[in-house]
């Protein structure tokens, strides 16, 4: 199917050819984070222009390393899946509560969650590495679609665990007054 003038898998895969998934958006990526931390640090005082050169030259440094390129686009695309089904868990549980009433246990699963997410994503970049290719781990993470019903699971029995009920005893007591003589 012709998708006309501006068909978005063309486009796309122009911008591969030309290099904006392996090398601008990871230059874009590492040049921001790098002047964040040094302008949140004043490392290098308040100059923003010495911070961006600063920035930039690092940026460069880290792209022309072909390992760390070859490497963002596997691990930020698992984290990008991972980041959808935090939000959408997170969706899903505002439909029912509102930030204050939102119960203990579910914001215990929804930590739990995430920290499993990211154990799952330091696997996939452990696996990506050659660092980490143990048996139990081809095992347990070359077909992970069973981590995440698991990790809710989990998350939801030491939440419920967690969760207690708030007494019905007021924290400070009404004072008594005395009795009328009289």
């Amino acid at each position: 199917m012709d998708g006309g003038l501006f068909d978005l898998r063309v486009i796309m895969e122009q911008w591969a050819q030309i290099g904006m998934f392996d090398v601008m958006l990871p230059l874009l990526l590492v040049f921001v984070v790098i002047y964040a931390i040094l302008n949140q640090s004043k490392i290098l005082g308040q100059s923003r222009a010495l911070n961006s050169v600063v920035a930039c030259i690092i940026a460069f440094f880290v792209i022309a390393n072909k390992y760390v390129t070859e490497l963002f686009i596997p691990i930020f695309s698992q984290a990008g899946l991972a980041i959808i089904i935090l939000l959408a868990v997170m969706l899903i549980i505002g439909l029912f509560f509102t930030k204050a009433e939102t119960p203990k246990w579910i914001k215990t699963c929804l930590a739990l969650l995430g920290i499993g997410l990211f154990l799952w994503l330091l696997s996939r970049m452990a696996e990506k590495l050659g660092i980490w290719s143990l048996p139990i781990q081809t095992f347990f993470f070359s077909n992970s679609y069973w981590i995440i019903p698991f990790i809710l699971i989990i998350a939801a029995i030491i939440g419920v665990m967690l969760d207690k009920p708030s007494s019905t005893t007021p924290a400070h007591p009404a004072p008594v007054s005395p009795a009328p003589q009289g």
